[in-house]
């Protein structure tokens, strides 16, 4: 599946790869009344996803956690559960773990998402 499609020159050459916030427009698409995507397209998709092993979880790595939980927020799957969508649980050790000794991070404190901020600016708190 394409990234865009302007009027002046068509679909646009970039393809939506790896697990990533691309999964609605996958389930969207695959569900239309007319013209639905064929199945073998989102098998395509995910042939290009990574796997990563952190702390005693095997998940489907896509950086951070808002790219696991974007479509999530629009799809109800309340009652699914799956052997490999576990990059929550790897964010959460992450924090507890803490290697960096980032101030707060904790079992409780924890959910760590896109961020850098706006701009190339960046803010060091102590010394991070």
């Amino acid at each position: 599946m394409t990234m865009g499609w302007k009027p002046e020159s068509g679909f646009l050459p970039y393809r939506w790869e790896g697990y990533d916030e691309a999964l609605i427009l996958y389930i969207l698409g695959l569900g239309l009344p007319t013209h639905p995507l064929s199945k073998d397209s989102y098998t395509a998709w995910t042939a290009t996803y990574e796997w990563k092993s952190s702390y005693g979880y095997e998940y489907l790595y896509a950086g951070s956690l808002f790219i696991h939980q974007l479509s999530h927020i629009w799809i109800d799957v309340r009652g699914s559960c799956d052997a490999f969508m576990r990059a929550t649980h790897v964010q959460q050790q992450y924090a507890i773990y803490n290697s960096l000794k980032f101030e707060g991070y904790s079992k409780y404190c924890w959910e760590l998402t896109a961020s850098n901020g706006p701009g190339q600016e960046m803010l060091t708190v102590k010394g991070f």
